[in-house]
């Protein structure tokens, strides 16, 4: 799906489908929350279909065990390329938040600030 013209996305649900969408728009803001545990390649493939150039985004998971993308995985292209801002809020606490960060780095190469937040509600 082509969005020239978005400026602000929201979705909350499972990521077992396929989503594409395709934004050059660099104010996109954008709200993710993932119900449910999965495995890092799942999470991949959905983000990577989520071709945006992404200014803010707010991604909650349970775990964050689901953004932690080995070396292996790394080969891959980064599925957050042109993301600014990344907010990211685990409902469990993981206690690997250096690995965590870095991972999210890989995936997000162009970050200009990261937040990560354990043990968050709703």
């Amino acid at each position: 799906m082509g969005t020239p013209n978005l400026v602000s996305f929201s979705y909350k649900g499972d990521i077992d489908f396929g989503i594409t969408m395709i934004s050059p728009n660099d104010q996109l803001n954008g709200s993710i929350v993932i119900n449910g545990s999965y495995r890092c390649i799942c999470m991949l493939n959905f983000l990577l279909g989520l071709n945006c150039s992404w200014n803010v985004l707010s991604l909650h998971v349970v775990s964050g065990k689901v953004l932690f993308f080995p070396e292996e995985v790394r080969i891959c292209p980064s599925p957050l390329a042109k993301l600014k801002h990344l907010n990211v809020k685990t409902t469990e606490r993981w206690g690997y938040k250096s690995e965590l960060r870095d991972s999210l780095h890989w995936a997000s190469p162009n970050l200009e600030t990261l937040l990560i937040e354990e043990g968050a509600e709703g």
